[in-house]
């Protein structure tokens, strides 16, 4: 059985520099190994596996500059997991998105453990307008 989420968020919502998206609508939720409450930023990966995650939006930026969102996991970036567009005018609307596969380790003595691992999406750019916001987690293994 495939686990996933699918949550989205179709109002315009804007982001300062540094701040998370938020996601008001979980459209697809089965199982219980991601969770998500609608209309926060953080997404719970709650057992050991992999993940791939597959992140879109657009987003005008409030001046000129890039719009970035990143992937973080309790935190801290995950590599690859970024995508940018160049905003020459304030309002220049750019389409952001990436796929990710996040690994979730297990809890034992020979391994560190990140479960449960919190993911968040951060507007590290410029400030944004960012709308049409979504994300789909599947659980691979």
């Amino acid at each position: 059985k495939t686990e996933m989420l699918y949550t989205y968020s179709i109002t315009a919502q804007t982001v300062a520099t540094d701040a998370n998206l938020n996601f008001n609508i979980n459209g697809v939720r089965t199982g219980c190994t991601v969770s998500h409450s609608a209309g926060t930023p953080s997404i719970q990966l709650n057992r050991p596996g992999y993940y791939m995650v597959y992140f879109n939006a657009s987003a005008a930026a409030t001046a000129t500059g890039d719009v970035t969102v990143q992937l973080n996991g309790n935190d801290s970036a995950i590599p690859g997991a970024i995508s940018t567009a160049n905003s020459t005018a304030a309002t220049d609307i750019g389409s952001l998105n990436f796929t990710a596969i996040v690994r979730v380790l297990p809890n034992c003595c020979a391994v560190q453990s990140n479960s449960p691992l919190t993911l968040t999406f951060v507007n590290t750019g410029v400030e944004a307008a960012y709308s049409n916001a979504a994300v789909t987690i599947t659980r691979l293994s």
